[in-house]
């Protein structure tokens, strides 16, 4: 602890220090993001109000967790198709182009995913969810 005056630093000083530089080094080189859950669409998997980190990945597989942006917001979801890939939406069988994703929300009966706003694309994904 410092005293008035004192102008040492400790060892706990220099490892907060530490801790702080490589955490904007990581935002800053690896792109890392936080992303905060707003609502219920991603329970039981990811709780309301959670705070997530993501990586930018804009190409990212099938069960990935990804960000995007819908219409000015920022949604989770959960990608359960990807290019080539074939889907059931509402009776019509779609099928995915190049770059084009359908994503849901692991709360089914309470989700606005792709089953209401169709497909998203690849440049429209922010990031995967890294933890």
């Amino acid at each position: 602890m410092k005293r008035l005056g004192d102008d040492r630093y400790t060892v706990r000083d220099w490892v907060g220090l530490l801790l702080c530089v490589v955490f904007v080094f990581s935002v800053i080189v690896c792109g890392l993001r936080i992303a905060i859950v707003v609502g219920p669409s991603m329970q039981p998997t990811l709780a309301d109000h959670s705070v997530h980190i993501t990586v930018p990945d804009h190409e990212p597989d099938v069960g990935d967790i990804v960000t995007f942006w819908h219409r000015g917001t920022l949604l989770i979801k959960r990608i359960v198709a990807g290019p080539g890939d074939t889907v059931d939406h509402w009776g019509d069988t779609l099928c995915l182009g190049h770059g084009q994703y359908y994503v849901v929300g692991d709360n089914r009966s309470n989700s606005r995913d792709s089953r209401s706003f169709g497909p998203i694309d690849a440049d429209d994904i922010t990031g995967r969810l890294l933890f």
